[in-house]
């Protein structure tokens, strides 16, 4: 009987290279939706520190406004805001009045009432302005204070870019180190096994030496045997 011949099989098709795309894929996909949920819960939590900062100012300022709101003094309520910009993440203040919903004062950049905030950079704390007398409350109008997007990102770019670059250098370190094992321990010794089953002589029938040197009663080492 004719030897049984078979032809090179490229690195390409063989199994260790179809396993390899395989499980990376998968862990692709795994590391890519474990990595963007975290950029996101990152963002989230420093959005939520900047809005909790806000809250802040409102405890701070919130009878000043109201004060000068209810004595009408225009002036002092525009230079106590104007002041404002100057804390920190704040970018805009406006004041409207509660029966016609008209700017009392505003200053630095805001959102009118034809803007939509989902389609802005900006994003606000807002408050109820009331004016305690007594055992009374006189409602004023409402207080926004303004910040931006653009603070989250100039706070998490640097934690961003490393936690993009870990994943990146996790990612090819897999790659390389499965790369090595899976030709080391599976397409090698399935190499050895083709090339021997190629030389096999059925008119001729001799021992065949293979060295399966590290698989010791796995699958390749019991095909061996056979």
């Amino acid at each position: 009987m004719a030897s049984i011949h078979s032809n090179s099989i490229s690195v390409k098709h063989s199994i260790a290279t179809l396993l390899l795309r395989k499980v990376f894929m998968l862990y692709l996909i795994i590391a890519v939706l474990i990595t963007s949920a975290y950029l996101g819960f990152l963002y989230y939590e420093t959005k939520e520190s900047i809005e909790q900062q806000l809250q802040t100012y409102e405890k701070t300022f919130a009878k000043g406004f109201a004060l000068h709101v209810w004595n009408m003094e225009e002036l002092e309520t525009q230079a106590l805001i104007e002041g404002m910009l100057q804390l920190p993440y704040v970018i805009g203040i406006t004041i409207s009045q509660e029966e016609t919903g008209q700017f009392f004062a505003h200053t630095g950049q805001f959102l009118d009432k034809k803007q939509s905030a989902q389609s802005s950079p900006l994003f606000s704390h807002s408050f109820k302005l009331h004016y305690q007398r007594s055992d009374e409350a006189f409602p004023l109008g409402e207080v926004h204070i303004y910040s931006s997007h653009h603070f989250i990102w100039q706070a998490l770019k640097l934690d961003y870019l490393l936690v993009i670059a870990s994943a990146i250098i996790k990612t090819m370190a897999l790659w390389l180190i499965f790369l090595y094992y899976s030709r080391h321990y599976l397409q090698q010794p399935l190499q050895q096994l083709t090339q021997a089953a190629s030389q096999v002589d059925f008119n001729h029938l001799q021992p065949i030496m293979i060295d399966l040197s590290g698989h010791k009663q796995d699958e390749l080492y019991l095909l061996k045997q056979q």
